[in-house]
């Protein structure tokens, strides 16, 4: 059954969600060496705002990437959870982007050598002979 906006489950949902990622920038805060009070002064707030990040509450986007920076992981890793955020982290998804391009960097290439044979090779031209096998027959 699909939750109606704004429903209690929903407003839980959120609240684990937001709890998830305060508990991740805790735990990458912890690993980088660093106190609140580091972090808070870092991104340019007080410690009592890292107090409520990492309890779930007040979290911005700015914040987030402030955060990320500071600590040197990017904030999807923040907001990511499990595999996702390994791969993510990894760099698996920059490495899927740049494939993207390039493979559309590729297409775009192949268009313009396609409309290029089209310009040069009349509609009506004789279709080239295929040399002949052996087993081929007449």
């Amino acid at each position: 059954m699909k939750e109606k906006p704004g429903s209690a489950e929903e407003s839980e949902g959120q609240d684990r969600f937001l709890k998830h990622v305060g508990e991740r920038i805790r735990a990458a805060r912890r690993r980088a060496g660093l106190k609140q009070t580091d972090l808070a002064s870092a991104i340019g707030a007080k410690q009592p705002y890292i107090v409520a990040v990492e309890a779930g509450e007040n979290l911005t986007l700015k914040s987030l990437a402030r955060i990320g920076a500071v600590l040197g992981v990017h904030p999807m890793t923040l907001l990511l959870e499990g595999e996702l955020a390994v791969a993510f982290d990894s760099g698996l998804f920059d490495r899927m982007r740049d494939l993207l391009c390039r493979a559309t960097q590729a297409s775009d290439q192949l268009a313009g050598l396609l409309r290029l044979l089209h310009v040069l090779i009349p509609e009506n031209a004789p279709e080239p002979e295929r040399p002949s096998r052996p087993n081929d027959s007449p």
